[in-house]
């Protein structure tokens, strides 16, 4: 965390499993329940660290009308871990994370969420999967995308566009660099050039995509009202006739 921080980078702490790239559960376990709120008492008050409830829930309960409670909970528990302060937590979605429509009618009720899918599906898919979501005014950040399961790198390039025309953020997968199935985004652990096309697409798009500049609230100055000094009328003292003696 010290290292984001001191390279303006923020950290995103997301629970996968109890071992190091374990297997994850369908759903959030009691591991991911009592690990999270650990990590937003250590971390409270660091506006650069957020949190991620799981990585992708799916199978059995994995249905976003199961999830939407569950992840409540476990909001609620970070909130209490991290009071006073209110950090982002980012909110999966079924199917591996790849759908976050759920949330449009059945929204997690709680303040500073926003909904992370993970994109690995051909581009004609993110419509319904999350840019519904994003339309009906939830916020939404691709936690996840690579040209992988199916997608390709038309999709990949088609995704990148779609979220610069909408100001979506992302963060693009993965750095590793051990010849699996995904493509890395750089070349080996001793050359972090990025490799290509993936790498160098992913690079590309970070130095293109415009920064947002925050709204600032305007100043409002006061309206003064002027004051109207009243009237004035002068008092006339009525003549009195003077009385003369006879």
């Amino acid at each position: 965390v010290s290292l984001a921080q001191a390279n303006q980078m923020y950290v995103v702490f997301v629970w996968r499993s109890d071992a190091p790239d374990g297997a994850q559960p369908n759903v959030p376990d009691a591991s991911a329940k009592a690990a999270l709120p650990k990590l937003a008492a250590r971390y409270k008050g660091n506006p650069q660290v957020m949190y991620g409830l799981q990585v992708e829930p799916h199978g059995t309960g994995s249905d976003w009308a199961t999830l939407r409670p569950v992840f409540e909970t476990m909001v609620d528990a970070i909130r209490v871990a991290s009071a006073p302060y209110v950090p982002i937590v980012m909110v999966p979605g079924s199917s591996y994370s790849k759908d976050v429509s759920g949330a449009i009618t059945d929204p997690v009720k709680r303040s500073n969420i926003v909904y992370k899918p993970h994109a690995y599906e051909a581009s004609t898919d993110y419509q319904a999967m999350f840019g519904n979501t994003y339309n009906a005014g939830l916020p939404v950040f691709i936690g996840e995308f690579a040209p992988s399961d199916g997608a390709t790198m038309v999709d990949m390039n088609a995704l990148i566009s779609y979220t610069q025309q909408r100001g979506i953020g992302w963060a693009a997968w993965w750095m590793d660099y051990s010849n699996q199935v995904t493509s890395a985004l750089v070349l080996s652990a001793t050359n972090l050039s990025p490799a290509s096309p993936w790498g160098t697409t992913v690079r590309n798009a970070m130095l293109t995509t415009p920064t947002v500049a925050p709204t600032v609230a305007p100043t409002v100055v006061p309206t003064v009202v002027p004051t109207v000094a009243p009237t004035v009328v002068p008092t006339v003292a009525p003549t009195v006739a003077p009385t003369v003696a006879p």
